[in-house]
């Protein structure tokens, strides 16, 4: 293909008109059409601006057996590509809109309202989705749940957004856009054939003001690829960290299985968790160096994503139904008891850094005991360690904190469980059964002696809440 023919179809594929294109090269419109027409030929510094402005090389432009197709094949899928692209769709709509006549654009917009409708209708269908998502996951279990689904509602929010914009997009581009565009091309062709009225016409507004839409549209893609392209930093960051970690734990759920607890279906969630979030970090990368995007390998590989974690979550419904939940302690694990005894105090009472402590804390009357008291704590002493100590203010102070060995311990005992297909509710490792033993008479005053404390706690903190807010009152007021 010739010089000349490569010229006008990259002109018309960016959407340039010929006296857009002179503008941008600083020339007449009558040379941009002699070099279209083959008569004269651009000087050197032109053709690098001629390969700036269509982002090909001086190759691509000026060899003849380079077609236009080799070069749409090079250029396309890049990120500056797509952002121009969406910037001169913008350009053209603005340009369409200024045409119309108040019947044109009042049809547009109707027949544009019409589609969002209905496309929001679509909406119905995915939520039927999210619903029978939603009676598989609970099955998972409270905690389990809240991500999966999140995770879940997440993909199909964006597959439908994606959807919403891609039909919507198409339907003004083939309704509206693409017309607009043959008829600019038509009226080109019409004025081109006049040369003598175009020179003419050319010469009386050459030192009017020029048009600047285009070179602003490059400004305002330049801007937007910049800050895209920081947008692009920050979410790139997470998105490594959160493929790394897939892999860890896929890793993880490997060896675990082959240890002899076999969930396979966390192995398929995880893999086709892991191919989605190497999409997203690929896409992201390319973009940043503004690659080329092979589409259609990246939609197969999100697909095949999606059906892994769908398959996955299917295979794990069922493991975990023959899973057995039990809301106690595993059997196996013995409590320790630890005693406390101490002399009875007037203002005594018993505190503990721990609330759930006071659900398990029983009272039972011991009148043999005399002055006084004494505390028994039960408790798993492989997982946490206790002691109780009285200080000066007469409290009677229950601590308690996780034992040095609480992680390889508590990974034991959960390897032994998830081989029985069996899970417990393990926070019950880390709870105290306290019973205190006294007479009846100090059981009362440990009692009162507790609640007046709690009460005086209570005002003291609505107290310092006050000060609080006198304060940042008094910081807002001075500035």
């Amino acid at each position: 293909m010739k010089f000349c023919e490569k010229l006008q179809k990259l002109r018309k594929e960016k959407g340039y008109s010929q006296e857009q294109l002179a503008d941008l090269l600083e020339v007449s419109r009558q040379s941009v059409s002699k070099w279209e027409s083959g008569t004269t030929y651009p000087e050197m510094d032109k053709l690098l601006m001629l390969c700036k402005i269509f982002n090909v090389t001086l190759d691509d432009l000026t060899n003849d057996e380079v077609t236009d197709t080799l070069i749409k094949e090079k250029n396309k899928g890049t990120f500056n590509n797509i952002i121009y692209a969406i910037l001169e769709m913008i350009s053209k709509s603005v340009s369409m809109f200024k045409q119309m006549n108040k019947k044109e654009l009042s049809k547009c917009i109707t027949e544009l309202i019409i589609v969002v409708i209905l496309l929001m209708f679509c909406a119905i269908p995915f939520g039927y989705v999210d619903d029978l998502a939603r009676d598989i996951f609970i099955n998972f279990g409270h905690k389990a749940y809240s991500i999966i689904f999140s995770i879940w509602t997440f993909f199909t929010s964006i597959i439908y957004l994606v959807l919403f914009i891609t039909v919507l997009v198409y339907f003004f581009k083939t309704r509206y856009l693409d017309k607009f565009e043959m008829k600019e091309v038509k009226e080109e062709d019409l004025l081109s054939d006049d040369k003598e009225i175009i020179e003419d016409h050319h010469e009386k507004i050459k030192g009017s003001k020029k048009e600047h839409s285009f070179i602003l549209f490059d400004v305002l893609g330049s801007i937007f690829n910049v800050v895209l392209k920081f947008c692009l930093i920050i979410f790139i960051v997470p998105v490594v960290v959160t493929f790394f970690a897939l892999s860890f734990a896929f890793i993880v759920a490997i060896i675990l299985f082959l240890k002899g607890i076999t969930y396979p279906g966390i192995i398929i969630i995880l893999l086709g968790a892991i191919l989605i979030a190497g999409l997203m970090m690929e896409i992201s990368i390319r973009f940043l160096v503004n690659a080329k995007l092979k589409f259609q390998r990246l939609f197969w590989v999100f697909v095949s994503g999606l059906m892994l974690c769908s398959i996955g979550s299917a295979v794990a419904t069922f493991e975990f139904a023959e899973t057995e939940f039990i809301y106690t302690a595993p059997e196996n694990i013995t409590k320790g008891s630890y005693d406390f005894n101490f002399v009875m105090q007037d203002d005594m009472y018993i505190a503990f850094n721990y609330h759930y402590i006071g659900r398990n804390m029983r009272y039972e009357v011991d009148n043999t005991l005399g002055n006084n008291v004494n505390i028994v704590a039960n408790y798993y002493d492989d997982y946490i360690s206790l002691n109780a100590q009285e200080s000066d203010d007469k409290e009677i102070s229950i601590m308690t904190w996780e034992s040095p060995y609480v992680f390889k311990n508590t990974y034991r005992l959960l390897l032994d469980n998830l081989k029985e297909k069996k899970l417990y509710n393990y926070t019950e490792l880390y709870t105290v059964e306290l019973i205190v033993r006294a007479s009846e008479e100090n059981i009362s005053k440990l009692k009162s002696n507790r609640a007046k404390a709690l009460k005086e706690e209570e005002e003291r903190e609505k107290v310092e809440l006050e000060l609080y807010y006198q304060n940042q009152n008094q910081f807002y007021v001075k500035k």
